[in-house]
């Protein structure tokens, strides 16, 4: 089966020699050939292996994530990640991936199913009618540790904790790439790295933040060795929290410090726990607590939390190495010009706006 598309993009030649008569540099209309190797039926082993990847939230048995649509389609290959396979359904768009700004000489030839098995292998209600299987990044926590040497950066650690809601995960993969990030780590319990709607929410960060998943905590522990740990504060407790941990934890919050005051300028991680119990008891005897100060709420989301954090980390890091534009300031404390004192936020594992669970 062929697939013939028309690229409407033009390519300007900048080479003098080549103008028209005008004088304008020429415009030039490629044709792409698409071509489908086979199509695939319900129980392809290719396909059933998709459907249990994407159903578990995992990757599949040889290691590969399934990116869903165009967009993560194409930060794989801004990435350059390997790709393995790329299928499309029947319902999709004529020239839908001729229309990719990237290089298309890069993919496997697209293999195709009906509508009703790619729906079965999609994640979204509307699907673009695309998806690939890409290698995320090698992981290592040793060379996370290292900090990035090209940059004189620190190590800096982003740890999940128990987080649930898989928008919010990859949304805090996203935060963590944008302001420095070495390396990220999903502890047993939190939601699969690579789950497909941790994928898009990390808009692409998951295919250039090495991230290690499905952890045991004494582990990661053991080997992060004297790293400093800073966790962000948890929320109420619930009620079906068991004494001892509500001890712990309300200790660890009366003994947390304000976000100014902590020092993200040394190698360090940064933890972001469950919802409403915040890190798990042993990891918040492990770490440095942190609060947000804020006015008239109860609570932050916990991917606007570690925004923040991720945030404050970056800048004491760039304002350390004197980057420019990026300066200390002088912040206000609560309480002055007749506002409502700050207090300490809590954070919530809620969905972010507009994602589905």
């Amino acid at each position: 089966m062929l697939g013939l598309a028309k690229i409407l993009r033009p390519r300007l030649v900048a080479n003098p020699r080549k103008e028209g008569p005008s004088g304008l540099p020429l415009k030039f209309f490629e044709l792409r050939l698409i071509v489908y190797v086979d199509s695939l039926g319900d129980q392809n082993p290719l396909v059933k292996q998709i459907r249990r990847a994407v159903s578990h939230g995992t990757l599949t048995q040889d290691g590969y994530a399934v990116a869903e649509g165009l967009h993560l389609l194409e930060e794989a290959l801004r990435a350059g990640r390997e790709i393995r396979a790329v299928i499309l359904s029947e319902a999709a768009k004529p020239g839908l991936l001729a229309g990719m700004s990237r290089d298309l000489s890069r993919l496997p030839e697209p293999r195709q199913v009906s509508e009703k098995t790619f729906r079965s292998l999609s994640s979204t209600e509307t699907p673009q009618g695309v998806l690939a299987l890409v290698k995320p990044p090698a992981a290592d926590l040793a060379k996370m540790l290292q900090g990035e040497e090209r940059m004189g950066s620190e190590p800096l650690i982003a740890i999940l904790d128990g987080v649930q809601d898989p928008g919010n995960a990859g949304a805090i993969v996203r935060v963590a790439e944008a302001f420095g990030a070495t390396g990220m780590i999903f502890l047993k319990g939190t939601v699969g790295a690579f789950h497909p709607r941790t994928l898009r929410g990390s808009a692409g960060s998951s295919f250039r933040l090495p991230v290690i998943a499905g952890r045991d905590l004494d582990l990661d522990l053991d080997a992060l060795g004297a790293l400093r740990v800073f966790s962000a504060m948890p929320a109420a407790m619930p009620a079906a929290v068991p004494a001892n941990a509500e001890a712990a934890v309300r200790s660890h919050e009366s003994s947390s410090i304000e976000l100014r005051d902590a020092d993200f300028t040394v190698p360090c991680a940064i933890a972001i726990g469950a919802e409403g119990r915040g890190v798990s008891e042993r990891l918040a005897a492990r770490s440095i607590a942190v609060h947000i100060p804020t006015r008239n709420v109860e609570s932050l989301n916990a991917a606007v939390a570690a925004g923040i954090l991720f945030y404050e980390a970056d800048r004491q890091r760039r304002a350390k190495q004197g980057s420019p534009g990026r300066k200390n300031s002088n912040i206000t404390r609560a309480g002055s010009a007749g506002l409502p004192e700050a207090r300490p936020a809590p954070f919530q594992d809620e969905p972010l706006p507009g994602d589905s669970r």
